[in-house]
């Protein structure tokens, strides 16, 4: 074998070991973004469980107040005005001498008397 028949297989071995690293990079940013993509859809699967687990601790409290409070529990939604300026609107919940400050949602007002804010 002659030195240019070697120095050619070189360099052919060199552009296939550079086009095999040209698919491997194109594979390996696939999969980065399938994994991206999976890790999106899991961390939403975990903020609807939260989001659910969460609703059902508000259920459990409410459950609670009424089952412990004389007169029951309740929401209402309403607005506070004065001079004719609306100061303040939401909704709020209230039981047995307890009625929470006015909140943008239910869940806010839930909230609100989970915590004890009268």
């Amino acid at each position: 074998m002659s030195a240019e028949s070697n120095v050619q297989k070189l360099i052919d071995v060199a552009t296939a070991l550079q086009a095999e690293n040209a698919s491997l990079k194109a594979q390996i940013r696939v999969a980065n973004l399938m994994i991206e993509d999976e890790h999106r859809a899991f961390l939403a699967k975990c903020e609807q469980l939260a989001a659910a687990q969460k609703d059902a601790e508000r259920i459990d409290f409410i459950e609670q107040t009424t089952m412990n409070s004389r007169t029951g529990s309740g929401f209402d939604y309403g607005k506070h005005v004065e001079d004719g300026q609306v100061l303040e609107r939401g909704f709020r919940m209230m039981w047995f001498h307890t009625m929470c400050e006015r909140m943008p949602s239910l869940r806010a007002a839930i909230d609100s008397a989970m915590k004890g804010e009268k």
